[in-house]
């Protein structure tokens, strides 16, 4: 009787020992997440100090060269460090207010493209063009190119080039009524008068 007794007396110290073998190592587990947590804060703190250094050696350049060509301002004032990060902080500020509206501008202008590009796609079979080509605006020649399955990219003569080149290698587009009212001519008689003109007496 007396064995069994004392396996369950081990048993219970072991389980105890277990017990507080855990306890350590849950313990030693926060205080690793702790350390980990304060070294970020610590790189943290390392890379403000060192953008804050940066700002510090640009206004010292700076106030060198200013004062090799206009002599020490006496009346300058210095900024303490709570100054300093206060202006540091109202920097980034405005650059990140700066970036969202860059980025607000640019996401607005590719919107206008891309529904200019799908107004062009829609409107390829039926809009007609009149006039001399050499007239024409940027948007109008792109609108030309692509009726004529050409490149979009170029200058504007470059366009032009293009656009010619391709009525000369096929003239029967000249007769589609999409194309045809760029090369009517007027005659040299015709006289162009407004639809509510009045003919005067003699």
């Amino acid at each position: 009787m007396q064995g069994p007794h004392l396996c369950q007396e081990e048993r219970a110290k072991y389980i105890q020992e277990i017990a507080q073998l855990r306890g350590q190592i849950t313990e030693l587990e926060t205080l690793r997440h702790s350390d980990k947590a304060q070294i970020q804060s610590a790189e943290s703190h390392c890379t403000l100090a060192k953008l804050m250094n940066q700002d510090l050696c640009e206004q010292l350049d700076n106030a060198s060269k200013l004062k090799a060509r206009k002599g020490l301002h006496t009346g300058s004032r210095l900024l303490t460090a709570p100054e300093f990060c206060e202006e540091f902080r109202a920097r980034r500020q405005e650059e990140e207010r700066r970036t969202k509206e860059e980025a607000a501008t640019k996401e607005a202008k590719e919107a206008g493209i891309h529904a200019r590009e799908l107004e062009r796609a829609m409107n390829v079979s039926t809009k007609k063009f009149n006039g001399a080509v050499q007239n024409y605006k940027k948007d109008d020649l792109k609108d030309l190119a692509f009726a004529l399955g050409l490149d979009l990219n170029g200058t504007n003569l470059e366009l032009i080039s293009h656009i010619q080149e391709a009525f000369k290698k096929n003239p029967i587009l000249k007769a589609d009524e999409r194309f045809c009212g760029i090369y009517q001519r007027k005659g040299r008689n015709s006289v162009n008068m407004p639809a509510n003109s009045s003919q005067g007496e003699n």
